[in-house]
């Protein structure tokens, strides 16, 4: 522990911001998954597959170490991110405006940008 007290380490506005963009993306991740496999063919691929379960499972990590304010919360929000940038990307691609996937990349997108904002305010 670092000794603050608990108040002191209350989340920013910026912090609650990108914990409700980790949780919305992370679900939609999932279902998206979820979609995906219903589609089959490439949507349902083993690489495209991966991503959407790295995807889904880094933001919830994420908002896990943001709500209590670990010391690591900047490192994980980087990686979350990154994967959600290569998401965002890979639904868009794969996607051609399924609505599904195009919801997803959206979400993903979002989180993205919300976890450069923690990041960018020195977590």
């Amino acid at each position: 522990m670092n000794g603050l007290a608990i108040d002191e380490k209350m989340p920013s506005v910026e912090m609650l911001d990108c914990m409700k963009h980790c949780c919305e993306c992370s679900g939609l991740c999932g279902q998206c998954a979820a979609h995906c496999l219903f589609l089959g063919g490439q949507y349902a691929s083993v690489a495209h597959q991966g991503l959407l379960h790295d995807c889904s499972e880094m933001c919830s990590l994420a908002e896990c170490f943001m709500a209590r304010a670990s010391d690591h919360s900047g490192n994980v929000c980087r990686e979350c991110a990154e994967i959600c940038n290569l998401c965002a990307v890979a639904c868009d691609e794969l996607g051609h405006g399924d609505a599904m996937m195009t919801k997803c990349a959206q979400a993903c997108r979002s989180c993205a940008i919300a976890c450069e904002a923690v990041v960018g305010t020195s977590v």
